[in-house]
């Protein structure tokens, strides 16, 4: 909407990060290609087990400066992992200490690292950033549960792009392993869709079954039904079983004759899409 090709969305951030007076005080995730584009010599890198980000000075690959490893699932649903900093005088790594997050998947690690680096260069408490961080139980419509009835457990996500839902299933099928994740996608303006229509099929591939609602067209004009078929056969054709399920009163249908015991539900979008979890809910408990 804002940066009509990839070149302006990089030159954003680059002079962004070319702005920050103190070079460690620019906190940047090295797991991201993208951060390839920025100039950003001495800033502050994070990232998962022992990638190495590319310092542009040298152009060599250097240690992330926070790092995690043994990501996984704890028993109460969330995350846990150990924490490792690198130390730029002696050259070497050392254990910070360990993470337990009430919130799944990777990408809440990611997050947590973030916010530790930041916590170090404020001088704060690392141990007491840690609780906090424990005790942090989310927001609204960010893997924000519902609500459960008949044995089916409803989830809402704002994601409403390849990345973040990709991000949301896997964090789902981290703490629900053993559960059928039924999915219901209500693409957000058609701009956006056709844009990315060749990296969603990927993006879908935890979700058991995906249904394909007709584009939240927000502030744009087009034909909500045609371009929502066209993805849920792209999707369809890299394995994944994607059904279109129409508008979102009809999806709300769609998703009571399927869910059954033991099923996590979990709705995506940015536009009112959440409305057929509610209402799924709503039937389930009338049963």
């Amino acid at each position: 909407d804002i940066y009509p090709t990839p070149a302006d969305y990089d030159a954003a951030f680059a002079k962004f990060a070319a702005s920050v007076a103190e070079p460690r005080h620019l906190v940047v995730c090295g797991d991201d290609p993208g951060v390839g584009h920025l100039s950003a010599p001495g800033a502050t890198f994070y990232g998962i087990e022992e990638r190495l980000a590319i310092d542009p000075v040298s152009c060599r690959l250097a240690p992330l400066d926070w790092t995690a490893s043994g990501v996984s699932g704890t028993p109460a649903g969330g995350v846990g992992c150990d924490i490792w900093r690198f130390d730029r005088r002696r050259m070497g790594q050392r254990r910070a200490g360990s993470l337990a997050l009430a919130l799944p998947g990777t990408h809440n690690v990611r997050n947590a690292l973030a916010a530790l680096a930041v916590a170090d260069l404020l001088e704060a408490d690392l141990a007491g950033a840690a609780a906090a961080l424990a005790s942090f139980r989310g927001t609204a419509r960010r893997f924000e549960l519902r609500g459960e009835a008949g044995g089916v457990t409803v989830i809402d996500d704002y994601g409403h792009h390849p990345t973040e839902v990709r991000a949301t299933l896997a964090a789902a099928r981290m703490r629900y392993p053993e559960r059928r994740i039924v999915a219901y996608l209500q693409p957000h303006t058609f701009s956006r869709t056709e844009a990315l229509l060749d990296q969603w099929p990927e993006a879908c591939t935890e979700a058991d079954l995906l249904l394909v609602g007709d584009i939240y067209a927000a502030r744009e004009q087009g034909d909500p039904v045609a371009l929502a078929r066209t993805l849920a056969e792209r999707i369809a054709l890299a394995g994944v079983d994607a059904r279109y399920s129409g508008h979102v009163e009809a999806s709300a249908t769609v998703l009571i004759g399927l869910a059954r015991p033991g099923d996590v539900v979990i709705t995506f979008g940015a536009g009112d899409g959440d409305r057929a979890g509610t209402s799924l809910l709503h039937q389930l408990e009338d049963r």
